[in-house]
């Protein structure tokens, strides 16, 4: 009786560990999905000279941060950095996120957010305090920052997947902005000079920590913008980026429920084997 019980637990305990980072990187799918459909809305609601302002005082806020020749540092460093300029938080804000950020190669849609402390980092991309913000603009070079070891969520784990003229995208207000991917460094967290602004250039640079789960390092990806002119094959890849999780949750429900009919099967299997012996 107790040997059964016992096996039981077991069973119960390995099919919670094994489904945790299923079910929770699901979960947060589901809120980072919320979070973008919630900009999109708020962005149709504003009016043409809402939305004039917004881009100029992004813009202003970029003019002003060349100026001031601001250094970034590490993003995932304890020191964390100053804002600058003390009207960073308000500006570009549409709800609680001030754009949302598309890899069609890895399937990633996240909302980005204000800074890149802890708190930012679990809910989505954080923008790195004197970047440009992702408005885009000769002379700009907004980082973008995410985690990718959170067992709770996916988010840039898959970073490293990119590769040289791979494209990612930056949907701020009503504009969307192309990057292709034109350099990869692996440094050292102090090392940030790759992150400086090109007065003739317009980057973004994702940041992530490498290699995954040892994080001494950090992976930058940097793209140039391009074009906005996706053909029907980036179109497609958009698309599916872009499926609602609830489908993902449909996918994982039915996998679970095929995994526990074939331990039910089996398990049965077994019983009557050993009662045909007997």
């Amino acid at each position: 009786m107790w040997k059964k019980i016992c096996i039981s637990g077991l069973f119960i305990l390995g099919l919670g560990i094994f489904l945790f980072p299923i079910v929770t990187n699901y979960l947060n799918n589901i809120v980072h999905y919320n979070v973008v459909e919630s900009y999109q809305k708020q962005v149709k609601d504003l009016d043409k000279k809402a939305l004039s302002k917004k881009k100029e005082e992004a813009q202003a806020y970029n003019k002003k941060l060349t100026e001031q020749a601001a250094p970034v540092s590490d993003p995932f460093g304890k020191k964390k950095q100053a804002d600058k300029i003390a009207s960073y938080g308000s500006i570009l804000n549409a709800g609680s996120a001030m754009g949302y950020i598309t890899i069609p190669k890895i399937e990633v849609e996240l909302p980005i957010f204000h800074g890149s402390d802890d708190v930012v980092l679990s809910k989505g991309v954080g923008h790195l305090p004197n970047s440009s913000l992702p408005v885009g603009g000769v002379g700009t070079h907004a980082v973008l920052t995410g985690h990718r070891g959170l067992p709770s969520a996916t988010m840039f784990r898959y970073l490293n997947k990119l590769k040289i003229g791979d494209k990612f995208y930056i949907h701020t207000l009503d504009n969307t902005l192309a990057y292709e991917v034109d350099q990869i460094l692996v440094v050292l967290p102090d090392e940030t000079d790759a992150l400086a602004i090109d007065n003739q250039k317009d980057y973004v640079t994702l940041v992530t920590c490498d290699p995954y789960m040892i994080n001494s390092h950090r992976l930058l990806v940097r793209g140039h913008r391009v074009a906005y002119h996706p053909t029907k094959a980036e179109k497609k890849q958009l698309t599916k980026t872009k499926q609602n999780p609830i489908w993902q949750g449909v996918y994982v429900f039915l996998g679970v429920i095929i995994v526990l009919l074939v331990l039910f099967l089996l398990l049965g299997w077994k019983r009557r084997k050993r009662k045909v012996k007997e």
